[in-house]
């Protein structure tokens, strides 16, 4: 209704538009509320997402932070990716996972979901991973049977974002998941016509978290998450 993206309007505004205003509510009424807030996402209509779990690393606040570490990876999620916490108690805190992290509450996002289109194993994974954090938190009765991801939790503490470095059309043959390393070419952007105009080069070693996934890319935008552990 107001075009806005109810993921970045946090705290939000009670007199606002409709989108701050839930956010409003969200941050006024549920956080404060909860022992444990769980954000869910899909990846954006023009995104290719490996399915990941994730958190602030919040140093003050270590009791917090090493819940939603535990949770993460009892989630049976492989990928744990833990963010850097630096916002003081009067910034906007913008995502909502963010926003009941800076009030102090545990807080994770799943991030599972890609390119628009609904994939059964993606709403599998989530629904499998809420059922093992609410049972890992004492919420839930343990089930009779429940899938657990046998490969081993990749912790990736460190992102690096490459934009977009002018509006074209973008190339590339990697895909999330796929490992890369410092130096390597990771695309090209042309314009219109097919004239390459730039080469895009990952500044670190690491996986694609998620980059965009359909040509057209304007200025700006995050083209690629390389993740890593440092």
């Amino acid at each position: 209704m107001d075009g806005k993206n109810l993921n970045t309007a946090f705290p939000g505004l009670e007199n606002g538009s409709p989108s701050d205003q839930i956010a409003h509510l969200i941050t006024k009424e549920i956080i404060p509320n909860s022992s444990i807030f769980l954000d869910i996402h899909g990846g954006d209509a023009n995104e290719d997402l490996l399915p990941f779990v994730c958190y602030y690393d919040r140093k003050d606040t270590p009791e917090n932070t090493k819940k939603a570490y535990d949770l993460s990876v009892k989630s049976g999620i492989q990928y744990v990716v833990s963010y850097p916490y630096t916002l003081t108690s009067n910034e906007p805190a913008k995502y909502a996972f963010k926003e009941a992290t800076q009030q102090g509450i545990t807080a994770l996002s799943i991030e599972a979901g890609k390119l628009g289109t609904v994939q059964k194993d993606n709403v599998d994974l989530i629904k499998t991973a809420v059922y093992n954090m609410l049972e890992n938190s004492g919420n839930y009765v343990t089930r009779k049977s429940k899938m657990v991801n046998q490969k081993s939790t990749v912790l990736l503490n460190q992102q690096d974002y490459i934009r977009v470095p002018e509006d074209g059309i973008f190339y590339s043959e990697l895909k999330s998941g796929d490992k890369v390393k410092k130096n390597q070419i990771l695309g090209y952007i042309t314009d219109e016509f097919g004239n390459k105009k730039h080469d895009i080069v990952s500044q670190t070693t690491g996986i694609i978290l998620y980059k965009v996934g359909t040509p057209p890319v304007n200025k700006g935008e995050t083209l690629f998450c390389i993740g890593y552990n440092e």
